[in-house]
């Protein structure tokens, strides 16, 4: 019986330790690299049939498909981003000081909000996520239960964004080339 009922507080555990881990990783590379220092990716030389050193190059930054920004300017259907990074899958590209990005918004894209839900709120969902997470298992015991997250998103409109948010937009098409794009989704986040 003390086997069954510790079941989902092993499960609840497990979830909380895997969370801190994934925190822990994200404050020792830091946005600059580990512990902070600029990382710089080097490749040993490799040496030919005829014994000449040769360096490799290292390998480009995938496509760029999502930018993080804080608005300096909302008109009409554009958004005039400072201070933005280009973000990849293997580098995040830090702006100039002076670089503006302009993000054009059309009616298919997302504009939504990005909050953390209070702290009430969260160790409430998460202790009925830890009571009820045997009823889940039985409910579909092919698909791990999801706990609850920590925010939310609520849709805004273009009007809802000001001078100083925070946001991160997504685009269909690698931008790393372009000079105009359009966003897909673009997510406030303060």
């Amino acid at each position: 019986m003390l086997e069954q009922s510790s079941r989902p507080l092993k499960v609840a555990l497990s979830v909380l330790c895997v969370v801190m881990l994934a925190v822990l990783v994200l404050v020792i590379l830091g946005e600059n690299g580990v512990l902070g220092k600029k990382t710089v990716i080097t490749q040993p030389a490799v040496t030919t049939s005829q014994s000449q050193p040769q360096t490799v190059q290292p390998v480009p930054p995938t496509e760029v498909r999502r930018v993080l920004g804080t608005v300096e300017k909302v008109s009409g259907q554009e958004i005039m981003l400072k201070d933005f990074r280009k973000i990849s899958s293997i580098v995040t590209a830090v702006s100039d000081q002076s670089e503006r990005m302009f993000v054009t918004v059309d009616q298919s894209t997302i504009i939504e909000r990005f909050t953390y839900k209070d702290a009430t709120t969260i160790a409430k969902e998460q202790d009925a996520f830890v009571k009820n997470i045997q009823e889940i298992q039985r409910q579909n015991p092919s698909v791990p239960p999801t706990p609850p997250e920590p925010f939310t998103f609520e849709k805004i409109t273009l009007s809802d964004i000001k001078i100083g948010d925070k946001v991160m937009a997504s685009f269909g098409e690698d931008i790393s080339n372009l000079a105009t794009f359009t966003a897909t989704k673009i997510e406030v986040r303060n």
